[in-house]
């Protein structure tokens, strides 16, 4: 029995080791909404469909997580057309969206099919291309070769160090011996870096030159400017070559303009500015992508969260990385990487780290039975009455039915089938408190004699603060749900409710600061009653996510193994004093607004 206790605890340390290297991925809309959760080591944009990496092989999902393609391929480049090109067995062919390999894997190399319906294709060492029925379209003749995008390829001869630019007559546009560089046109122009001086300029779709060849770095047009730098810093040009934003800044994204806004980076931190050089969203990011469709992901303290082209946050900082946004199937979504925060330790007991210790409270566990299981055999008790008292106390567990969270936000009771946990049942926990008082240093002391506003203001700077806290504490939480330690339906769904409401909450503090913060910096008035509401539906948005997560929490002390139990119950009860924490600033804020008219 006790060699059997031994090989169960390894067999769960390697099952724990491994279910921690999954990764979890949102889909994610403009409005934040999760249209799917995946599992998977890396997903990216694909084309018309989204591209999941599981291990080493690949395959095609939809946004709403629908597998289209099993991860079953060596590699895919892309999704257009109705076809997607596909390495299977060490060759390239294309597959449609029903699986079907519609042109056989018989190249060295491909591209993926664009708008314009030709794909280039490698075979000995020689790129032709070839049409959507496999058709060669033209020859292959070249050493290197580029997809055909707006009717134009850039190709490099065999033997030459210079590239040209092909139609798909295969004439060259863009001469081949004079370039070492060439970018797709944009806007009429070609971004070029020609051969001897090795410097960029601009070139039209005929290879006359524009903008003479002077540059160290540049970028293609977007929205009638391109950025580009003589030595090391960027400056905007107009398509006469004229420098319409001075040459300061450090870095920019080479996407240029969209929306009317660019991003670049200053003083080691990452801004947007406007068409005529200003900043419109100041440099306080540690990274970004460009905007796209009137949004833009940035990182803020090691987390990426979403901005409008004002600079309002529109989805939370929580997400470990982050894309732009982009179109799958008419529908406007980014992806997002789930962050594996762990629990806050500023006050955990005794306890160093509750993700460090688990394992080892596994150990500890079954060491500890090994012990008891050596007295009782010692005194003569019968491995079977241990078995049988095992067996009873898993029954009492399920006695009491816990709760869980209906999709209007009202709790209901379900019961949970034996199969969903193993091991003894410890019946219920202890409920989370709530606190009186603030447990942790985020209440501000605030200044009495200070006018309304100003006291306002001051409250609000550990409100953030411990919201921000309250939803590190539920991804914990959440982490280790996803980490396979228990099949909690109920857990999971009270668990995300709340998350939501955090979420809603922060969006609404976070906006009421905005206009204090405002009305400190100007003249205008300050809309005391406009923030207060908003203060107290947060207050409420809160104290349901702490009702909920206390129902979170008797759930797991009911369905979970005693392993399992200290770090999710811990995790929980960070969350909901945290929440008591945030009800109590919010109490005093809502006090300071009072006589503010």
């Amino acid at each position: 029995m006790i060699k059997i206790i031994k090989l169960t605890a390894l067999l769960l340390l390697a099952a724990l080791s491994s279910v921690y290297g999954q990764e979890g991925w949102f889909v994610i809309t403009t409005r934040g909404d999760r249209l799917a959760w995946v599992e998977a080591d890396e997903l990216s944009p694909s084309g018309d469909l989204i591209k999941i990496k599981k291990g080493n092989r690949y395959g095609l999902m939809d946004q709403n997580g629908n597998i289209v393609l099993k991860a079953k391929y060596e590699a895919i480049k892309g999704y257009s057309n109705g076809l997607a090109a596909v390495r299977h067995k060490g060759n390239y062919g294309f597959v449609s969206e029903k699986g079907y390999m519609v042109i056989d894997a018989i190249y060295d190399d491909a591209t993926g099919f664009t708008e314009d319906g030709v794909a280039a294709v490698q075979k000995l060492g020689r790129w032709g291309f070839i049409d959507r029925y496999g058709k060669l379209f033209i020859d292959y003749i070249y050493a290197e070769a580029s997809p055909f995008k707006g009717g134009y390829s850039v190709v490099r001869k065999r033997f030459d160090k210079t590239v040209g630019m092909i139609n798909k007559d295969n004439k060259f546009v863009i001469r081949s011996d004079t370039y070492m560089n060439l970018a797709f046109p944009q806007e009429g122009m070609v971004a070029a870096r020609i051969r001897g001086t090795g410097k960029w300029g601009f070139v039209d779709t005929r290879g006359t030159t524009i903008v003479s060849h002077k540059y160290k770095t540049a970028y293609s047009y977007s929205e009638g400017l391109a950025f580009v730098a003589e030595e090391y810093k960027f400056g905007a040009i107009d398509k006469t070559g004229n420098m319409v934003i001075d040459a300061t800044y450090s870095d920019v994204k080479r996407e240029g303009f969209n929306s009317g806004l660019a991003a670049v980076r200053s003083g080691g931190k990452w801004g947007f500015i406007n068409k005529s050089g200003e900043v419109v969203i100041p440099f306080e990011y540690d990274d970004c992508s460009s905007f796209s469709q009137g949004s833009a992901a940035v990182l803020q303290d090691g987390y990426w969260g979403y901005i409008d082209t004002n600079g309002e946050m529109m989805i939370p900082f929580e997400f470990e990385l982050a894309t732009g946004f982009f179109r799958v199937k008419d529908q406007l979504v980014a992806i997002a990487k789930e962050s594996p925060i762990p629990p806050p330790m500023d006050d955990i007991d005794d306890e160093e780290s509750l993700i460090e210790d688990e394992e080892a409270m596994v150990v500890d566990e079954v060491i500890e039975e090994e012990e008891e299981e050596e007295m009782l055999l010692d005194e003569g008790e019968e491995e079977g009455e241990m078995v049988e008292e095992t067996y009873e106390d898993e029954e009492e567990m399920y006695e009491e039915e816990p709760e869980e969270i209906k999709e209007d936000g009202e709790l209901q009771v379900t019961k949970p089938g034996k199969d969903k946990t193993k091991g003894k049942g410890k019946g219920k926990g202890k409920k989370p408190k709530p606190s009186t008082k603030p447990q942790n240093d985020t209440t501000v002391e605030i200044d009495e004699n200070a006018p309304a506003g100003i006291r306002f203001i001051e409250q609000m700077h550990g409100v953030e603060q411990a919201i921000s806290d309250s939803r590190m504490a539920y991804n914990a939480s959440l982490m280790y749900l996803n980490a396979g330690h228990a099949d909690i339906d109920a857990f999971e769904q009270n668990a995300r409710v709340a998350r939501s409401k955090m979420n809603t909450a922060l969006l609404k503090i976070r906006k009421a600061t905005q206009q204090m913060n405002k009305a400190k910096t100007t003249s205008a008035s300050m809309d005391c009653a406009s923030a207060n509401q908003l203060f107290r539906e947060a207050n409420s948005d809160l104290l349901d996510a702490s009702e909920l997560l206390e129902t979170s929490s008797d759930l797991l002390n009911d369905t979970v193994s005693k392993s399992g139990l200290k770090a999710y119950s811990k995790s929980i009860e960070k969350v909901t004093d945290r929440l008591h924490d945030v009800e109590h600033n919010l109490r005093q804020a809502t006090k300071a607004l009072a006589n503010c008219n």
